[in-house]
């Protein structure tokens, strides 16, 4: 009777066998944005007025402004300044609880909003008085060269404190590892 053979493996040689490709799930085919992996430190969508935000932080540092950068946007807001358009928000990093003192302000204001996080044009809320509530800046981490290019903007401007502001992304400054 004919003994039935096997198919030599690589093991049989003292050789480890090939290593398998990984397989990516679909959802992983793509890699997310940065700002997408930092959606979930969101904690606030806000109209902010721009003396409450500073390009110093407490840990790291910010690159250093360029003035051609500056002037380039600068010239660019004579056609629109979109500081209302998304993908044109300020990325800003202050702790959770000073966004609770100021939703709590607005509420005793009268506000009813519910959800801080949306997005939509309706649902912004104004932290006009920030200052009034809390002692601390707001540290800018995304759009230091917009916020000195409106400033410059604004500088001959009779309106120029009304129209100080930019819509701005808050995210949880003691929350992210990115």
């Amino acid at each position: 009777m004919p003994t039935k053979t096997r198919k030599r493996q690589a093991s049989d040689s003292g050789q480890s066998p090939p290593a398998k490709r990984p397989t990516v799930p679909p959802t992983l085919s793509a890699p997310l944005s940065l700002f997408d992996e930092a959606e979930p430190y969101r904690i606030a969508t806000a109209c902010f007025p721009i003396r409450v935000l500073t390009p110093k932080w407490k840990q790291g540092r910010n690159r250093a402004p360029s003035t051609p950068h500056i002037l380039q946007l600068r010239k660019s807001f004579d056609k629109g300044l979109y500081r209302t358009d998304l993908s044109n928000t300020l990325r800003v990093a202050c702790s959770p609880e000073h966004v609770d003192r100021m939703t709590a302000e607005l509420k005793r204001q009268g506000d009813t909003r519910a959800d801080w996080k949306q997005r939509t044009p309706n649902a912004w809320p104004s932290f006009w008085e920030w200052q009034s509530v809390n002692p601390e800046p707001v540290e800018l981490m995304d759009g230091q060269h917009r916020v000195e290019a409106l400033k410059e903007y604004l500088k001959d401007r009779k309106d120029a404190e009304d129209e100080a502001w930019w819509l701005c992304d808050v995210y949880n400054q003691g929350g992210s590892s990115l």
